[in-house]
């Protein structure tokens, strides 16, 4: 094995300028393996083997990549493609047929157009240190925060319960969506996979109109896997350091997968100096055990998720000498599958979640503030329907969630027992080379205090129902080729009930974490909105793009209101009251990918406008942002440089009361980044380390939606290092 890998050395400079990527693949014996896919992991080459095992690519870029092998009843492997040489492939068998499951997965994902996937390896790229900070450079994306660690996605403006957060296909429970102070009870460290559901998609978990954001830690076991991968993070920022391993094995028919993560870091680093009590440590775990096949098969997990963070201080909206935040998150999960047991029916799941969510702030002092506590129990039921011709294009999912809602310490909401049953349909049909699909979703919310009373800040506090339908229609037009270009074009409707939560219906009094007096709206009825959106693609072989226009028209719509007063009862504190008005929004997006031999160039672009229909701007509304990068792939490597700006901010948010302080301004800014990758092979697996510079000039800039934003900017020059193995 060691001369192999010498002359493997010696040979990679004498092919760098060849293009031809040709070779054999043979199982352990000798037989050729037919039909076998060769990807190149970093881009979109790909060929198979033929009848005798032979494959030639004719276009590789230069020495290229590394290469991706596959093929059903084999196990897959990651190995160097280098041009000019006949390589010889030998692939080991495997018992079970794991490719054919992973097959059905991808095909899956191909059927549900609206949708956006990051797989492992581009969440290698965008790392960062929460799940916000991973997404944000993809486009109509940005990110709300309270310091770095509480914070969380923004979609096209939309965030707290109009964006549904998931972990496996799972709420997480947890209470990022109703402060900006709440942390996201999910580690991006241990998942391999991010998925944005929109439209009739997203209506099978949710009616938040902004969509459903799942996050892929593949918890749930299953028979017959075999994996091994492990990774480190560094930030130099905050001193951040992280590890997360993930391990699957089967043993005498059972599925076994562990997983685990540790991540801990200091203030963060600004051009200007440290943001004080921006600390960050988090860990992170999980067990799974699966049993059956894919006709019937039964798997149970457990995982628990503890952190602890600091809350900055000593600005507008903050506690003047900042909070420290204690998170705990446990889970059980159990899930049943069975198929082609029920007529008409080709596959069947059931899903029993409990969580339990524990969250406490305290202040410098030590002394608790105030401290949350969630039970909830999900269940659901989904079914995959065929008609009388056997065709599957239709899902039936079916769910009720019980949420134990309690407050201590300086409470500021009453105990609140809630239920939310759902039923949703999603249907699929095809005429010709169009495509329509459709999806409709009923819900009922109950959320009952434990006590009913009048309060003198917040009104009339009783049980509150909410229903309602919500609805989902997409056309897909047939595609226009004019030569090797394809253009697709469709139309997406869709109209969304949205009940208020339990907060902004009830709340009543001091926030501490977020220095705030906030005070609910017990009389809010449910938010509606109803969007339209025109989604334009193109393909070439060396291009992608994508252009998307929205407008969505709300009812009703829910949102804080910074009064522009001092709190009667906590003079040091502004009141916040939830408002219902009528507004829209509108914008688009634009993102672009090319192929140019070994370059790659991606471009990104992203504005929406938020008005309330009396006039003036909405809150807390993103800038036009946009980004470039160009990388270039030689070998085993890949480089390359971005930069990421965005304008003013001007269009800001001036609640009625004259008095009131406006939301305040930001400032445009670029930012330049620039990343370096080494991918290449470790024994049968393959290992990547990547190092990317953030802010490479060290720029003072400030994001508009960060509350910290008045008297700190965003991170300075960092460094950020990630490697990981996959075995």
């Amino acid at each position: 094995m060691r001369y192999k890998w010498i002359v493997f050395y010696l040979l990679l400079p004498l092919s760098i300028q060849a293009a031809v990527l040709q070779g054999i693949i043979t199982d352990r014996e000798g037989a050729p393996v037919s039909g076998a896919n060769l990807q190149q992991v970093h881009g979109t080459i790909g060929t198979a083997s033929d009848l005798e095992g032979r494959f030639q690519i004719d276009r590789w870029p230069g020495a290229g990549d590394s290469l991706l092998v596959s093929c059903l009843g084999y196990q897959r492997q990651w190995l160097f493609a280098v041009p000019g040489v006949t390589q010889h492939i030998q692939m080991q068998r495997s018992t079970l047929e794991l490719e054919a499951i992973t097959l059905e997965v991808q095909r899956d994902r191909e059927q549900r157009e609206t949708r956006l996937v990051l797989d492992e390896a581009e969440l290698q790229q965008e790392i960062g240190l929460t799940l916000a900070e991973t997404l944000e450079q993809e486009a109509g994306v940005s990110r709300r925060s309270m310091g770095p660690a509480p914070a969380r996605p923004v979609l096209r403006g939309l965030s707290g319960d109009r964006l549904q957060l998931l972990e496996d296909g799972l709420p997480t429970g947890d209470l990022s969506a109703t402060s900006a102070d709440h942390a996201v009870a999910i580690e991006p460290l241990a998942a391999h996979g991010v998925v944005l559901l929109r439209g009739a998609d997203a209506l099978l978990y949710s009616p938040a109109v902004g969509g459903v954001v799942d996050v892929e830690r593949g918890l749930q076991a299953e028979a017959g896997k075999q994996e091994l991968n492990a990774g480190l993070f560094f930030d130099s920022a905050s001193m951040a350091r992280g590890v997360s391993a993930r391990v699957k094995h089967s043993l005498h028919g059972l599925g076994l997968v562990a997983d685990g993560a540790l991540r801990r870091s200091s203030d963060v680093n600004t051009p200007i100096g440290d943001l004080d009590n921006s600390s960050l440590e988090t860990a992170n775990g999980g067990l799974g055990i699966a049993i059956g096949d894919t006709n019937l098969g039964a798997d149970l997990s457990l995982s628990g998720y503890n952190s602890d963070y600091g809350i900055p201080g000593g600005f507008v909206g903050a506690h003047p000498n900042g909070v420290s935040i204690h998170m705990q998150q446990r889970t059980v999960h159990l899930g049943v599958k069975e198929s082609g047991h029920l007529p008409f029916v080709s596959q069947s799941s059931y899903r029993l979640a409990l969580v339990r969510y524990y969250h406490a702030e305290y202040e410098s002092s030590g002394q608790l503030g105030i401290d949350f506590g969630v039970l909830s129990v999900l269940q659901e039921l989904e079914l995959r329907l065929c008609d009388t011709e056997g065709s599957c294009g239709s899902r039936l999912r079916a769910s009720a969630e019980f949420r134990d809602f309690a407050t201590g310490g300086l409470s500021h909401a009453p105990d609140t027992d809630e239920w939310r049953v759902s039923i949703a349909w999603l249907k699929e049909a095809q005429w010709g080379e169009q495509r329509l699909r459709g999806a409709l979703r009923a819900e009922y919310n109950r959320i009952q205090p434990d006590e009913e009373r009048v309060s003198s800040v917040v009104g009339h506090i009783r049980t509150r129902t909410f229903s309602g339908l919500s609805g989902a229609l997409e056309w897909h037009a047939p595609a226009w080729k004019p030569g090797d270009t394809t253009i697709e074009s469709g139309l997406l409707l869709q109209y969304a009930m949205r009940p208020p939560t339990s907060l902004e219906l009830f709340s009543g009094g001091p926030h501490l974490a977020a220095y705030s007096y906030e005070i609910g709206n017990p009389e809010a009825g449910s938010e509606r909105a109803f969007s339209l959106e025109l989604p334009i693609k193109l393909a070439h072989p060396h291009t992608r793009a994508e252009l998307n226009f929205f407008h969505t028209w709300y009812h009703d719509y829910l949102f804080p209101s910074f009064t522009g007063q001092l709190s009667s009862r906590r003079a040091d504190l502004y009141e916040y009251r939830i408002m219902s008005r009528d507004a829209r929004m509108c914008g688009a997006e634009f993102s672009y990918h090319g192929d140019l031999a070994a370059y790659e160039l991606d471009a990104s672009l992203s504005y929406v406008r938020g008005t309330l229909v009396d006039g003036g701007p909405l809150p807390e509304m993103p800038p036009l942002s946009g980004l470039l990068g160009v990388h270039h792939n030689q070998q085993c490597w890949r480089y390359g440089v971005e930069a990421w700006a965005a304008l003013p901010q001007e269009r800001v948010y001036l609640a009625e009361d004259p008095e009131a302080i406006p939301e305040a301004r930001t400032a445009g800014w670029l930012r330049l980044d620039a990343d370096l990758a080494w991918t290449l092979p470790l024994h049968d697996g393959l290992q990547r380390i990547q190092l990317r510079v953030e802010n490479l000039l060290d720029q003072e800039y400030r994001q508009h939606l960060s509350r910290i934003r008045s008297v700190m900017p965003e991170a300075g020059r960092t460094f950020r290092l990630v490697w990981k193995i996959w075995l």
